[in-house]
């Protein structure tokens, strides 16, 4: 369960590393973070291409950053991208 009404079409999830749940929303383009407790505290664009559009596969954190990959597959050409 989660408060806040900002998850759309989820395609990846991550464990932060103070604990909370990082979601890539393919519905709009958007990572999400979510307390363990349900809670929405952040939302940020991190895909604009086609708003999101299905495009965000694979999250994971970047060990001892602040930091996240994702794979954007926008067009033909896949990517890894680096969202500080």
């Amino acid at each position: 369960m989660s408060k806040g009404g900002a998850l759309n079409s989820e395609l990846g999830l991550a464990i932060a590393p103070n604990g909370d749940i990082l979601t890539v929303n393919g519905g709009d383009g958007n990572l999400v973070e979510t307390t363990p407790r349900g809670t929405q505290v952040t939302v940020r664009t991190i895909d604009n291409n086609s708003g999101g559009a299905g495009n965000l596969f694979g999250l994971a954190v970047k060990p001892g950053a602040d930091a996240v990959y994702f794979v954007d597959d926008f067009g033909m050409d896949n990517n890894l991208q680096l969202f500080f």
